[in-house]
C-alpha cells in the first residue's frame, strides 16, 4: 500500500495515521494504524445536513446554493445532491424562475 506522505514528519502530523517506524539499511519501513477519533469531532450524517440546509432555508427563502455551501460546509454539487432529495421527498420545493425564485417548504 503507497502511502502520500513525503516523510515520517509529514506523516505524524496528519490526524488519520500513527506511525511507529523502523529503519532497515537505506528504507524506512512504517506501520500505519488508524486513530479513533474523539468524541468531540464533529460527526454529521446527511440527516444532519439536510436539516441544516432545511433551517438555512426556512430562515432565508431567498438564499442560493452557493451561500447554502459555503454555511453548510459542502461543495456547490453536495446541496445540489441533498436539495434534490429533500424536493423529491415533498419537503422542500423551489417557486419561480432561477433568478427570481425561493425556497419553500412543505412541512
Amino acid at each position: 500500500m503507497a502511502l502520500p506522505f513525503r516523510n515520517l514528519k509529514q506523516m505524524k502530523s496528519t490526524a488519520i495515521l500513527s506511525p511507529e517506524s523502523l529503519y532497515i539499511r537505506d528504507f524506512l519501513v512504517v506501520k500505519a494504524e488508524k486513530k479513533k477519533l474523539s468524541p468531540n469531532y464533529p460527526q454529521t450524517t446527511p440527516k444532519g445536513k439536510e436539516e441544516q440546509i432545511l433551517a438555512l432555508v426556512t430562515e432565508n427563502p431567498n438564499i442560493t446554493r452557493k451561500e447554502l455551501a459555503e454555511q453548510v460546509g459542502l461543495s456547490v454539487p453536495g446541496v445540489r445532491y441533498h436539495l434534490q432529495k429533500l424536493s423529491e421527498d415533498g419537503i422542500l420545493e423551489y417557486v419561480g424562475t432561477s433568478r427570481n425564485g425561493y425556497w419553500k417548504v412543505n412541512q
